[in-house]
This record gives structure tokens, sequence and C-alpha cells, in this order.
């Protein structure tokens, strides 16, 4: 091939802006976000059937997000630990004390289950007895 075949096919930095293909780079990095997404659920064995619009792959990175989870068992093991300190315990603090605390750690179970409710479509949410239970225990 003669040289100018060859830069006939090279598409010019102009046309894409240093994209790959000339594709978007909002839309790009939305794709590298969703399959990243794909690649860590099977990964790590996680089925969760979820919106792919952009809003909601964002709420599903920071929902899977080890903050959120070290959160969510920090409370836990706080809202576990109020046995220490309720009526028949060796430590007796106020109830309004106890019942504050476990408030807080209700408000965050909430919480957590009204993120996931953002990153699921609404009628597999509902259809989910793991999430009908969590809200009648919480209710």
């Amino acid at each position: 091939m003669s040289e100018p075949d060859k830069k006939g096919d090279i598409p010019d930095e102009s046309a894409g802006k240093g994209i790959p293909n000339g594709g978007n780079a909002a839309k790009s990095k939305e794709d590298f976000e969703l399959a990243s997404i794909y690649v860590s659920d099977a990964q790590y064995n996680r089925n969760i059937y979820f919106d792919t619009s952009p809003q909601a792959v964002r709420l599903y990175l920071r929902y899977n997000h080890w903050i959120p989870k070290v959160l969510l068992l920090f409370f836990i093991v706080v809202d576990l630990s109020l046995a220490i300190f309720e009526e028949p315990a060796v430590f007796l603090l106020p109830v309004a004390c106890t019942m504050l605390v476990e408030l807080l750690c209700l408000l965050v179970f909430a919480l957590r289950l009204t993120h996931y409710a953002k990153v699921i479509p609404r009628d597999k949410f509902w259809k989910d007895p793991k999430n009908i239970c969590i809200i009648v225990t919480l209710a």
C-alpha cells in the first residue's frame, strides 16, 4: 500500500476529538461504568436486576461502594449491642438514650432500603419477598 492510502484509513483526530471511533465522551464513560458493573456483578456473584439509565448506574455504584456497606454493618452491630444496655442487662442506660440510638439505626436501615429501591425498577422491588420482609420488620 502506498503512504496516502494508509493515511486515508485512519480517522481524523478532530472527528472524534481523541475519542476512539469518534464516540461521545459522556456516552463512553457511561458505557464503561455499566460494563464495570456487569464485570463486578459476575465476579462477586451478584444477581441484581437494575435499570441501565445513567442515574441508576451512578446510584448502583454508590449502593455497592464499600463505605455504605461498612456503615450498614456498623449500625447492625450497634442495634444488636443495645441488648447490653436495656432492662435486664448489666449496664443500664436511660430508655430515651437507647430509643434514640435504635431510631437512628432504623433510619439508616430505611435509607439503605430506599436507596436500593431507587436502583432497581419499581415492579421488581415490590415482587422481591426479601424487600417485603425488610419493610415488615422495619414497620
